[in-house]
């Protein structure tokens, strides 16, 4: 007989029809095949009339037992897994069932979860197969370390639920306001999906570990990485005006200190700070500028402007100027006997902090001191002293005042001998009394600013030519 490649070829297709039909059966059979679930130590019965053999899988998972003329099988579970029982009838035909073991029963335990979790808002439960879910958002964070300890107890929960995104904003805003408080305006709490990242630079370990600390009292999941080096703050310019005005022209002039700050005429002129209209702290309004009214009282021999510096520092640290000197103090104790330096005349300190939107927050303490008179050799100090706090917005101005000073003279011109006369010594002698009374004012305004600024260019080419003219001036002239 001869073979040809038409046979090998039918022959070919014939084994794979076989295979086919077997597999089709082959997964008819898993997809028809019977499941049943059942927690450690339940037991249930399978009708199986005509059951003539049993066979189990695994034992240790499922005991299988055929009670005797009553045609059922009870299964009896021993441990959590999975495994089939096979069950042969009388026909030949058999059985096959699969029996999943679990550790408890999922409605059981989903009713113990909704009982536990029935408080929480935002949130479900349901079963899956033989697992209990929790899904939702969660507003409160309480409540999320509560569902994360229930998840601990059952081991057969799984937690899908999360902190809601509108409560992770507002806890991101509470943490950036507490790091402006504190003047750590270059860390930022920011949110990163379910996260809270904690970003930035501080100069030094003990800046980062009090950000750290901050962010931790809102949240115990926020990340830092926070760097440390040096921060480069912003720079604050700070010009600062004292003048000196006599108390009676104060009034001539149209100037009241008390609930408002008015300045007569709505003029625009140059003068000490230019034409400006700024709002002041503790609610001060300036409608005019300031400097037409201290022009006229220079003019008239009313005003004097004892200082004029410009202080520029880094946000967080303090400027301080001083215009007078220092007076040595000797401190004698029973062994040895020290020198205190002790400064006197205009003294300016100011520690502004800035911002990320600009905005100064700052100490102000201002000291004007003299020395009044001499006791055993030293010096008694007359002093008057503000301290403050304020916040203002860059290039708006503070007005401090209220610094008075008053000197009360008596002058007594009278004739030798014939003055002295009670009584009518009167008729030969003249008595003149001076009361003198001043008010230093200080006008400080803080700005923003930055390296390569216009205003510090300014600055800097006005003192070089300043530098230029004394330099000519020291130069040698035919009219020395």
């Amino acid at each position: 007989m001869k073979l040809t490649a038409t046979t090998h070829i039918d022959a070919l297709r014939w084994h794979l029809s076989i295979i086919t039909a077997l597999l089709i059966l082959t997964w008819a059979a898993d997809a028809t095949a019977e499941k049943i679930m059942l927690s450690l130590g339940q037991q249930k019965t399978i009708s199986a009339p005509k059951a003539t053999r049993v066979a189990v899988g695994d034992p240790r998972v499922a005991d299988v037992k055929a009670i005797e003329k009553s045609g059922q099988v009870l299964v009896t579970a021993v441990a959590q897994g999975v495994t089939d029982i096979i069950i042969w009838d009388r026909d030949g035909k058999e059985r096959t069932i699969q029996v999943q073991v679990i550790r408890r029963d999922p409605q059981v335990v989903l009713g113990e979860v909704r009982d536990l979790l029935r408080e929480v808002e935002g949130i479900r439960s349901r079963t899956l197969g033989s697992r209990v879910i929790i899904e939702g958002q969660v507003l409160r964070k309480q409540d999320l370390a509560r569902i994360a300890t229930v998840t601990q107890l059952y081991p057969e929960v799984t937690n899908f639920a999360k902190l809601s995104p509108a409560v992770m904003s507002t806890t991101v805003s509470a943490i950036n306001n507490e790091l402006d408080k504190a003047g750590l305006t270059d860390v930022r709490a920011v949110r990163v999906g379910n996260q809270i990242h904690l970003e930035g630079d501080v100069p030094n370990e003990p800046a980062k570990l009090k950000a750290e600390t901050i962010a931790s009292a809102f949240t115990a999941d926020a990340k830092s990485f926070v760097n440390v080096g040096v921060s480069m703050e912003k720079m604050v310019m700070v010009n600062v005006d004292f003048i000196e005005i006599d108390k009676a022209a104060i009034t001539e002039a149209g100037i009241k200190w008390g609930d408002s700050l008015s300045i007569g005429g709505d003029a625009s002129a140059s003068g000490l700070f230019g034409a400006v209209s700024q709002a002041l702290s503790g609610g001060y309004t300036l409608s005019a500028s300031y400097g037409v009214t201290i022009n006229m009282l220079k003019k008239n021999s009313r005003a004097r402007i004892l200082a004029r510096p410009n202080l520029v520092c880094r946000s967080g640290e303090e400027a301080e100027f001083l215009a007078g000197g220092e007076v040595a103090i000797p401190i004698v104790t029973a062994n040895t006997t020290t020198v205190q330096y002790k400064e006197f005349g205009l003294i300016l300190k100011i520690a502004p902090v800035v911002d990320r939107y600009d905005r100064i927050a700052t100490k102000i303490t201002v000291e004007n001191s003299q020395i009044s008179d001499f006791v055993d050799g030293n010096p008694n100090f007359q002093t008057s002293r503000v301290n403050t706090a304020i916040n203002l917005n860059s290039s708006e101005t503070l007005v401090l005042s209220g610094l008075v000073s008053s000197t009360n003279a008596k002058a007594v011109d009278k004739l030798p001998v014939l003055g002295d006369v009670p009584i009518l010594g009167e008729l030969f002698k003249s008595r003149r009394f001076q009361k003198d009374e001043s008010e230093l004012l200080i006008f400080v305004t803080p700005r923003v600013t930055g390296a390569g600024s216009e205003e510090q260019l300014r600055m800097v080419e006005n003192m070089r030519q300043k530098a230029d003219a004394e330099t000519e001036k020291l130069k040698f002239s035919i009219m020395d």
